[in-house]
C-alpha cells in the first residue's frame, strides 16, 4: 500500500502539500486527507471553531478533550484506500498506542517536515493575524487565540481575553513545546531518515519527491 502520512508541527505545510499535490494529473488516483478537516466539519466548517465554541476562560479541557475523541476515533475508524496521503493533525501522532497501531494497520510511512521555533512562532502569529483579519467577529470572541495558548497567548482574567505574550516567552515556549513533539515525530518517521526542513527550498522539493513515490508505489 502508497499510504503516506504527513507529521509536523503547525504549520509547516502539511496541508499545503496535500493541495500541491492534490492537484497534480499524475496523482489522481491517489485519496488525499487532511485530519483537521475531517475534525472541523465536525465542529462547524473551521478548527478553530472547536476552541470558540468550547473554551470557557482560561479552561481549555473541553476543546482538547473534543479533538482528542475526534482524533482517536478517526486513528481507530479510518480505511485509506490502497494510494493515500494524510495530512496528520499536530498532536495525532501523540496519541499513542492508537497512532503506532494505525501506522502498523495501514503499513504507512511517516514524512516528517520540520521548522524551526522563530519560524513556527512568525508562522503561528501570521495565521492568527490573517484569521482576525478575514472575521471580525471571530477576532472579537473572548476565546479567540486560545488554540495558540499557552506558547503564544495567555488568558487575561482582568479583560477575560486572550492576550499575546512577550515575543521571548513566546520563543521560549515554542522551542520547548516544538521540542517535545518533534521527538515523537522522530519516533514515527525512521529517525531523522524522512526528516525535512521545510525552510529550505531544496529540502521541500526532496520532501515532495519522496511524497509522490511512496504514495505510487
Amino acid at each position: 500500500m502508497g499510504v503516506v502520512v504527513l507529521t509536523g508541527f503547525s504549520c509547516t505545510g502539511k496541508s499545503t502539500f496535500v493541495t500541491n499535490l492534490q492537484s497534480d494529473a499524475a496523482l489522481q488516483h491517489v485519496e488525499f486527507v487532511d485530519t483537521d478537516q475531517i475534525i472541523a466539519a465536525s465542529a462547524g466548517g473551521h478548527i478553530y471553531d472547536i476552541f470558540l465554541n468550547h473554551v470557557q476562560g482560561a479552561n481549555r479541557q473541553a476543546a482538547n478533550d473534543f479533538i482528542e475523541s475526534e482524533e482517536l476515533n478517526f486513528l481507530q475508524t479510518f480505511k485509506p484506500r490502497q494510494h493515500c496521503v494524510i495530512a496528520a493533525g499536530p498532536i495525532l501522532p501523540t496519541r499513542r498506542p492508537d497512532f503506532a497501531d494505525f501506522l502498523a494497520r495501514t503499513n504507512a510511512t511517516c514524512v516528517w517536515l520540520s521548522i524551526s521555533p522563530k519560524e513556527a512562532v512568525r508562522r503561528l502569529l501570521n495565521r492568527q493575524h490573517t484569521l482576525a483579519t478575514n472575521s471580525q467577529e471571530v477576532a472579537a470572541h473572548n476565546a479567540f487565540g486560545s488554540w495558540n495558548a499557552p506558547h503564544l497567548m495567555e488568558f487575561d482574567t482582568a479583560q477575560g481575553v486572550y492576550v499575546p505574550r512577550s515575543p521571548a516567552a513566546q520563543l521560549a515556549s515554542t522551542s520547548t513545546i516544538l521540542s517535545d513533539f518533534e521527538n515523537v515525530y522522530e519516533l514515527f518517521a525512521g529517525g531523522r531518515s524522512n526528516r525535512y526542513f521545510i525552510e529550505e527550498p531544496r529540502r521541500t522539493q526532496a520532501a515532495e519527491g519522496l511524497i509522490r513515490k511512496l504514495a505510487l508505489r
